[in-house]
């Protein structure tokens, strides 16, 4: 027995699978830490965690750009993307400001350019992706 999937069930399954990833994302970096325990590491250890936000807001991205359809045959990469990276982008924000309210955080201007680094890595991964989906649909991109 096959199993068919329509697109509304893809983008619901894409929806649930971002609402998680969000939430693990923010749990992540809105879990108070002491003072001790965030210059314990050491600076290697901050700059791992740093550099971390990269692959974590491509994926974000990735995420974002399933949800809003950016892999429909005969839809514009670009404007789709566009609504992606902003929603990446924003949450990004939003996760920097509302860390200055949890102990041991603080919104920081390095991070947020890191979560940009993100979005940009997953550009050129999301277009690739679709550009493959929209060959597999037989159909030529708009």
């Amino acid at each position: 027995m096959k199993i068919v999937f329509t697109n509304c069930m893809r983008r619901t399954a894409a929806a649930l699978v971002l609402a998680a990833y969000s939430v693990a994302l923010a749990l992540g970096s809105l879990t108070p830490i002491s003072r001790q325990s965030a210059l314990a590491g050491g600076s290697v250890h901050r700059m791992v965690n740093n550099l971390l936000h990269v692959p974590a807001y491509a994926g974000l991205a990735c995420l974002w750009a399933v949800a809003v359809g950016a892999f429909r045959p005969r839809v514009a990469f670009g404007r789709d993307y566009v609504l992606a990276a902003g929603a990446t982008l924003a949450y990004g924000a939003l996760m920097e400001l509302v860390q200055t309210f949890v102990p041991g955080r603080w919104c920081s201007l390095s991070d947020f350019l890191l979560d940009v680094a993100g979005v940009a890595l997953a550009a050129p991964l999301v277009w690739a992706w679709c550009r493959r989906a929209v060959a597999r649909a037989g159909q030529p991109a708009a």
